[in-house]
């Protein structure tokens, strides 16, 4: 559900919310990408092919699906389909986005088995949108603070990693 880590909770410092279900490769993505298209093109009309690469005589594809205001972005490959908004507001709001699009995917190509699924909130703290004109300590709360001394002004990126055993 994201954890505030700023004090200064009048502005929302999620940059972007990211879930990722990773599965064993689906091989006929790119002849059937057409119809999941279809499935989703009311909320997701903006479509671009992402990135592609020549694998042993295999194309292998990202297409992604965009909110037409750009907020929200599906990714779908043979081996991953992900949700990752830039506007987050609740849980209930994105996993009903995120169900939107997966049970789409499930119904167009099927899934043996899931091999991953991962949740990343990503906070940003820009400096013009909090009055940089303090110490960025100040702004962090204590317990998230990953340096306390004054090497922490150099802080480019922290990461805390959290991995949970899903009992089958």
């Amino acid at each position: 559900r994201g954890i505030p880590l700023v004090i200064d909770n009048t502005k929302n410092q999620l940059d972007r919310v990211i879930c990722q279900i990773r599965f064993q490769p689906i091989f006929n993505v790119n002849a059937k990408i057409g119809e999941y298209q279809e499935r989703i093109k009311d909320e997701y009309p903006v479509s671009q092919i992402k990135q592609s690469i020549q694998i042993v005589n295999m194309d292998v594809k990202d297409f992604e699906f965009t909110t037409e205001d750009g907020n929200w972005t599906v990714t779908a490959s043979m081996n991953a389909l992900s949700l990752t908004t830039t506007s987050y507001t609740t849980w209930d709001e994105f996993l009903s986005r995120f169900n939107y699009v997966f049970t789409g995917f499930v119904e167009c190509f099927g899934l043996d088995s899931i091999l991953q699924i991962g949740l990343r909130y990503i906070n940003a703290i820009r400096p013009s949108e909090v009055g940089m004109d303090q110490s960025i300590q100040t702004l962090i709360r204590e317990e998230y603070r990953p340096l306390t001394d004054s090497d922490s002004e150099r802080i480019i990126n922290s990461t805390t990693l959290v991995e949970s055993q899903i009992n089958e």
